[in-house]
């Protein structure tokens, strides 16, 4: 069997993410982790976590917002001496796989033909004069 088809995929995010968790030497929601890319950061931990390289081990508050915090399932001297086992891919196309499964959620398609309702029936009453 070829090596690389072997090889487990990790994307530069998902490698940035554990990298801040070793550093932090806590666990980190995905708030803190994120910050602006909150969504983004919040779906890639939970492809981590079914990757097992991350889980949800405790819970944090921020606002009115509960979050779960996540830590790393090995360690960072352990990752490095398996790491040959782990292909490296772009962001981009984890962020790709993202956007694909937003368009693909039956309520975002659900929300967005009501809206388009919404849009034609506000055009009628304008269309009489």
């Amino acid at each position: 069997m070829d090596k690389n088809k072997m090889k487990k995929e990790i994307s530069s995010y998902e490698l940035d993410i554990l990298k801040m968790m070793w550093r932090a030497g806590k666990p980190l929601s995905a708030s803190e982790i994120g910050g602006s890319e909150y969504e983004f950061t919040h779906y890639t931990i939970k492809i981590m976590c079914k990757k097992g390289l991350v889980k949800a081990c405790d819970f944090s508050r921020h606002g009115d917002l509960f979050e779960f915090c996540y830590q790393p399932t090995i360690n960072q001297q352990d990752f490095e001496k398996i790491r040959y086992m782990y292909q490296e891919t772009p962001t981009a196309k984890l962020k790709e796989k993202y956007i694909e499964k937003m368009n693909e959620d039956p309520q975002l398609q659900q929300l967005e033909k009501k809206i388009n309702e919404k849009k034609e029936k506000l055009k009628k009453p304008f269309s009489q004069f």
